[in-house]
């Protein structure tokens, strides 16, 4: 079972050195996302693990990152993702998420 990281988590674990990646299309992505998140839509995976860190997932609501989390873990990734999604870390912070350019 991957595990999942509650809004609350999610400053800590990225300023412990896990990374934040939104596995939503680019469009998405670029509408808004988690200031320090990159976007690694689920069809440009590789199956080789070149991570050697936590990588935390995460889109809008928590359910396409909970799946691309479980097809991670397969491919050998250290993984977790951000339940209930950015739209629950927006409204645990207070911030909207910004668009991406």
């Amino acid at each position: 079972m991957v595990e999942s990281i509650m809004p609350s988590q999610l400053e800590l674990r990225l300023a412990q050195g896990s990374l934040l990646v939104d596995v939503r299309e680019e469009a998405e992505f670029r509408a808004g996302s988690h200031p320090l998140a990159m976007n690694w839509p689920a069809g440009n995976w590789t199956t080789q693990a070149a991570v050697r860190t936590l990588v935390i997932v995460c889109c809008l609501r928590g359910n396409r990152s909970r799946a691309a989390a479980g097809r991670l873990a397969a491919m050998g990734y250290s993984v977790a993702w951000l339940a209930g999604g950015l739209s629950a870390w927006s409204r645990f912070t207070g911030r909207p998420l910004p668009r991406r350019a």
